[in-house]
């Protein structure tokens, strides 16, 4: 439901937003008097280009943007009866800057270019969210566009807020949209390892990440949700007859260089033995070894990167 909310500062009306964290944004998102709603547009999940400065054709180096992922909402509006574009941008800045939005960039006309207005906002993008109702945007000749960027947060919760303004030469109104995006954190899936995978992997590099082997921590056990995985490497090592391989343990620099030693080592044992005994892989086929963290995928600054660097490998060799 969209109802009138309140009046504030500036003469701009305050409205909740369908759907969309509306106890935050009924205070920070407001309409420019007499405005009509021509489209709202709603999306849980969206991948989404922040810009933190102008990008320019000439200076695309400069560039500045944050790569966002969440739940997106893009409202846009006509003014109706204001011809002015200027004074509907600098009523809705000072709207927003007064109860807590940080601005992040801002241009107007010529200074935003073309370009810029094209890159940040991603062809799939505007289809979905602005083409069929943006006319003024659509319309562009360059000469009467405001662009806004900044960032409204309370203790748990922030949104990340585009303002864009635009009225063509012989349009009677103004229209402006508002587009939102509130940061959700992905819940990431393992890889699924392939037969096909293993194949290019080794033809190409001479080694494959076994993907979705899992151990119990600190621990050489194999956890039972590695057998999925395990029943693809040995549908391609039996593909694969004539191929031999060590298999090779890392771990992430946690503890004393001797220890994940013994750690990847025992690791990989208990891949090799697994496979040989539940698969019937022969044995002379596999030599297992452990190189504790001697050689990270990444750096181990980070979980991400921990996580990345615990891992076993099939290395081909001449055994």
């Amino acid at each position: 439901m969209h109802f009138q909310f309140a009046l504030l500062t500036f003469g701009i009306i305050f409205l909740p937003v369908k759907g969309y964290s509306a106890s935050i944004i009924k205070s920070v998102i407001g309409l420019y008097p007499e405005s009509v709603e021509v489209n709202f547009s709603e999306n849980p999940h969206d991948d989404y280009t922040f810009p933190l400065s102008v990008n320019t054709y000439d200076e695309i180096e400069k560039f500045d943007s944050l790569p966002l992922a969440g739940s997106r909402s893009v409202g846009v509006y006509e003014a109706k009866g204001e011809i002015n574009s200027t004074t509907v941008f600098k009523s809705l800045v000072s709207g927003m800057e007064e109860v807590g939005v940080e601005k992040k960039m801002s241009c107007d006309h010529d200074a935003c270019g073309y370009f810029f207005v094209r890159q940040f906002i991603a062809s799939y993008a505007y289809e979905a969210y602005y083409a069929s109702s943006f006319n003024e945007f659509n319309n562009l000749n360059g000469r009467n566009i405001h662009i806004y960027s900044g960032v409204y947060r309370e203790v748990d919760q922030e949104i990340y807020i585009v303002l864009t303004v635009a009225k063509s030469d012989y349009s009677e109104y103004v229209q402006y949209a508002f587009d939102l995006l509130e940061p959700k954190k992905i819940k990431t899936k393992a890889l699924v390892l392939t037969t096909e995978g293993m194949t290019k992997d080794i033809e190409n590099t001479g080694k494959v990440v076994l993907d979705g082997l899992f151990f119990e921590a600190n621990s050489i056990k194999l956890a039972d949700k590695s057998q999925e995985a395990l029943v693809t490497i040995s549908e391609y090592l039996k593909a694969n007859p004539k191929k031999r391989f060590l298999v090779v343990g890392h771990t992430d620099t946690d503890g004393a260089y001797e220890y994940n030693c013994k750690l990847s080592e025992g690791r990989a044992k208990s891949v090799k033995r697994t496979l040989v005994e539940s698969f019937n892989i022969a044995s002379n086929r596999l030599k297992s070894v452990g190189i504790s963290f001697a050689s990270p995928m990444t750096s181990n600054a980070s979980e991400k990167g921990r996580q990345l660097n615990r891992r076993v490998e099939l290395v081909e060799v001449s055994l």
